[in-house]
């Protein structure tokens, strides 16, 4: 197996990120011809990279790789991408095969397609992604810095199945299966969702991959108005707490959505990729992230506000 190195991932300097694209060695031009014939083509001479790509690593035999090796090269490539969706560009093409390794380093590569976008909304990239690769509500062309994303997140989930993951094939039971902590699984099952509800972009799913923390919304003085969401273990039944819920005025919700203003979170519950029960939490911090006022109380404070 490749080493994979475990350095810091904090550092922003630019210069360091370039370490992670495919190094372009020189470029010049050849002219052939003359008159009406004439023809020009631009040469650009890329770093030979002989450790070859994830889709050779994968193939070879060499996976599965362990957890904090995958989530740290994540980060890597993440904080590349970062810069790149801040200036409206997508990379478009993140596939097994456009992904190298240097050392034990993942390096991005072939960013033929990638295209800045000057409004908001998808960019139209000039050619499309392997279908295999793109996200199953995506066409191949019509891209968003989510979508960059998504394919990253499926290149990730690849190297701790030790197999090379596509599109039809990301599922719970998958997700399940593989070698990681609860955090790590409940990054990819967000950078994995439907457009909706993934990582609106790198800088996002960054910030959720650190554990950078969250500001929840004050707890509330009364439960009238509120729109409740349970998760976790209760010393009571969920039915007997959202029975109690309402009866204070508030409404009660099955999941956490853009309605959502209030979460209880009891004991928590061994993370259950693929099903609603133990995900809430995650869908709650990623909405706070993008400024949706939710509070988060525990048991104690829920049963004083019934009180």
């Amino acid at each position: 197996m490749v080493p994979m190195r475990l350095t810091g991932m904090r550092c922003s300097s630019l210069a360091r990120l370039a370490g992670s694209v495919v190094e372009l060695v020189d470029a010049f031009q050849i002219v052939s011809g003359s008159g009406a014939v004439r023809l020009t083509k631009d040469l650009l001479i890329f770093e030979w990279m002989e450790d070859g790509t994830v889709w050779d690593f994968l193939h070879s035999g060499k996976g599965p790789v362990p957890a904090q090796a995958v989530a740290h090269q994540t980060g890597e490539i993440l904080q590349l991408l970062q810069l790149l969706h801040r200036r409206g560009i997508c990379h478009g093409d993140i596939t097994p095969r456009n992904v190298y390794l240097r050392d034990g380093e993942l390096v991005l590569g072939d960013l033929g397609i990638a295209k800045q976008g000057l409004d908001d909304g998808p960019v139209y990239l000039g050619a499309s992604t392997p279908s295999v690769f793109a996200p199953l509500d995506s066409d191949g062309s019509s891209w968003t810095p989510s979508d960059d994303v998504y394919q990253l997140a499926l290149i990730a989930l690849s190297a701790l199945a030790g197999e090379v993951v596509l599109t039809f094939e990301v599922c719970g039971r998958l997700l399940k299966s593989v070698e990681a902590d609860d955090a790590f699984k409940g990054w990819m099952r967000d950078a994995l969702a439907a457009r909706g509800d993934r990582f609106i972009d790198a800088g996002e799913a960054l910030a959720s991959l650190r554990g950078d923390p969250i500001q929840p919304a004050p707890a509330p003085r009364t439960l009238n108005g509120q729109h409740v969401v349970f998760t976790g273990k209760l010393t009571t039944t969920r039915g007997a707490a959202q029975a109690a819920a309402k009866a204070a005025g508030a409404s009660v919700q099955s999941r956490v959505n853009g309605a959502t203003s209030l979460v209880v979170a009891g004991q928590p519950n061994p993370l259950q990729i693929g099903q609603q029960h133990g995900t809430k939490l995650y869908d709650a911090h990623r909405r706070i992230r993008r400024g949706q006022r939710i509070s988060i109380i525990n048991e104690k404070k829920f049963t004083r506000l019934i009180a």
